[in-house]
């Protein structure tokens, strides 16, 4: 859960969030306006997913099987790249 006024350290918690996953969102939900003030709530959506490619350079053992498992055919796909998800709501209010 962040918490918004420790700024350093949640400012790199969002950071690795946003640009260490592999895809996300970032959505408003339940917004509304009412005379100067306003609230709501931002739905994160996060995910990844951590397979390994021809490209990677592999020398570690445990690797070296997890490739395998995961790009020969004989195992026809049953061993696909793990996939991380994360959702969070946070509630969102203010005046202007």
């Amino acid at each position: 859960m962040y918490d918004f006024s420790l700024w350093d350290g949640n400012q790199r918690a969002l950071s690795i969030a946003i640009h260490q996953f592999h895809g996300h969102t970032i959505a408003l939900k339940d917004y509304k306006v009412e005379g100067n003030s306003f609230s709501g709530k931002l739905v994160f959506h996060s995910y990844d997913h951590f397979g390994l490619d021809p490209d990677d350079e592999i020398t570690n053992y445990g690797f070296i099987d997890w490739f395998t498992l995961q790009h020969y055919d004989r195992f026809d796909g049953k061993y696909p790249p793990a996939i991380a998800q994360a959702d969070i709501e946070i509630p969102i209010s203010g005046t202007f």
